[in-house]
């Protein structure tokens, strides 16, 4: 016997009630190619695997004012986040604080006032700002700054409204950490590593780097650096391993770089895991002032 087709006006993921509404009967909803992910909501087989189609599932069964927030809203706006909060489940969900949690398997409930958003997929989502401010209760300093950096390069935000957004923040965890990791967010990083790599030049006094920065010479436009002090003539290029299918484009643009008369140092992973005092070493040859018999001193770090 062929399968009955379901109501063309019937949603993608619909509850109990839905399909009641639309004629469906309860022995169509047991059909193989219907899977449940939550009780009381179905959605089809080919999509069960998918987090986008889950959480849409997932917000049907939820109060109308309810948001996902924390991790959950971090993975949606395609935040970096530290491996040990990859976890999809349970996903974090946030209601009005004058509203009793919700108790469900598979949900963490919280409890809050915070800005919300509509994403393209149709989720209702914690605002950015609100999101990185509540990562502040499960991140370090230096991971809420790769966070903060990922947003700054997003159209209408900047680190002043970042610092609205910590000005609103009621929460009673994470607020120390918004107060360090604020003033060390800057627009320019491409990635969370290249974050990581700014803030380590920091922590070590290095003057402060342009960011991505272009370079040119008599002959126009040579490549773009990742991090450049120009008066020092002097760059560093991060290669990760996404670099691994451009390595010929990334050894070509830094033989240029080297050619037009800047000294070119390159950091991997492996770098900063083993050789990190050497690189430091080399950084301050090249960037600091030598004093006789004293090794070498830089200026305090001036950006942000």
């Amino acid at each position: 016997m062929s399968r009955r087709e379901l109501p063309i006006d019937l949603p993608v993921t619909f509850t109990l009630p839905e399909a009641d509404a639309a004629g469906v009967s309860r022995s169509r909803l047991r059909g193989l190619d219907l899977a449940t992910p939550f009780r009381g909501v179905r959605l089809s087989r080919e999509l069960a695997d998918e987090e986008v189609a889950q959480l849409t599932s997932l917000m049907k069964l939820l109060p109308p004012s309810a948001a996902y927030s924390h991790r959950t809203s971090a993975r949606l706006w395609n935040l970096p986040l530290p491996r040990r909060l990859e976890p999809t489940w349970p996903c974090d969900v946030t209601l009005p604080a004058r509203l009793h949690r919700v108790r469900r398997p598979g949900v963490r409930c919280h409890t809050a006032d915070r800005e919300l958003a509509r994403l393209a997929n149709g989720l209702r989502v914690t605002s950015l700002g609100a999101t990185w401010c509540d990562l502040a209760a499960e991140l370090s300093v230096w991971e809420l700054v790769q966070v903060g950096d990922s947003i700054v390069v997003r159209d209408g935000w900047d680190v002043l409204e970042l610092g609205v957004a910590a000005d609103r923040y009621d929460g009673r965890r994470g607020r120390v950490t918004i107060h360090e990791a604020l003033p060390l967010i800057r627009a320019g990083s491409r990635s969370p590593r290249e974050t990581y790599c700014r803030l380590l030049f920091h922590d070590w006094g290095l003057p402060a780097p342009e960011l991505n920065a272009d370079i040119h010479d008599h002959s126009g436009w040579i490549g773009c650096a990742d991090f450049l002090w120009r008066e020092r003539r002097t760059i560093v290029e991060y290669y990760g391993a996404v670099h691994g299918p451009t390595w010929k484009e990334d050894l070509a643009r830094a033989a240029a770089f080297t050619d037009a008369g800047y000294a070119v140092v390159t950091v991997t992973n492996d770098d900063l895991a083993l050789r990190r005092p050497a690189i430091r070493t080399r950084l301050a040859r090249l960037l600091c002032t030598q004093r006789a018999g004293r090794g070498y001193a830089c200026a305090p770090a001036t950006g942000r």
